[in-house]
């Protein structure tokens, strides 16, 4: 049941992320707390631009003219209006910045259920490979004698979901920091794989530097 829930908000990151939407606020393109830091600053515009509106303002213009002399028909209108369009745009970028921060938040609590939150934030795999190898898509590492797969697997999981929580920063030695991942169980072994040629050599790369620590 939990792989299901799992999959399901994960699915649900992604129609975040692909839907049309103001640019910088897919889930990816920043943590979580950037984007409510970003959603923050976008609501203080926003009221800004609500409070130069004047429902009272009022200002006209000519409409049409017969001749240098004569004039007839005036358009009225409110010269703050603008302010209302521009508190609108602030507060959508605003609304996108907080569906992906509570996009990401909502994917790690499912993804680390199980995990305590100081142990979301520890690499799985630090002590625990036994030796790596270059596979299609990326890299296979080895587990050393005794260390549950699963266990480790869903640690991975975990610590790939706090990591896009993060915004992929802060550990920039750890393969499960990439964007883009897929992890799977062959044996006693974990592969981690990605179908970005770029994200494929820093997987292998940082995967080695892993082996045997």
């Amino acid at each position: 049941m939990r792989i299901h829930v799992g999959v399901s908000l994960l699915v649900a990151l992604i129609l975040v992320g692909c839907a049309s939407q103001p640019p910088g606020t897919r889930p990816d393109d920043m943590s979580a707390s950037e984007h409510n830091d970003h959603a923050a600053a976008h609501v203080v515009q926003a009221k800004k631009h609500e409070a130069a509106y004047d429902p009272n303002a009022v200002a006209s213009r000519p409409t049409s003219t017969t001749s240098q002399n004569f004039a007839w028909g005036t358009e009225t209108y409110n010269p703050t209006a603008v302010h209302l369009e521009h508190a609108k745009q602030h507060r959508e970028v605003a609304e996108a910045h907080h569906k992906a921060a509570h996009a990401l938040e909502t994917f790690t609590e499912a993804e680390c259920s199980e995990f305590p939150p100081k142990t979301r934030a520890l690499c799985p795999l630090m002590s625990v490979v036994a030796a790596e190898a270059d596979i299609e898509g990326g890299a296979k590492l080895t587990l050393k004698p005794g260390v549950p797969v699963q266990a480790v697997l869903a640690h991975m999981r975990c610590h790939h979901a706090f990591a896009r929580h993060q915004g992929h920063e802060g550990m920039p030695g750890c393969p499960l920091y990439l964007k883009n991942l897929e992890f799977a169980v062959d044996g006693n072994s974990v592969t981690i794989t990605s179908d970005d040629a770029a994200t494929v050599n820093e997987i292998r790369k940082r995967s080695r530097e892993h082996v045997g620590k």
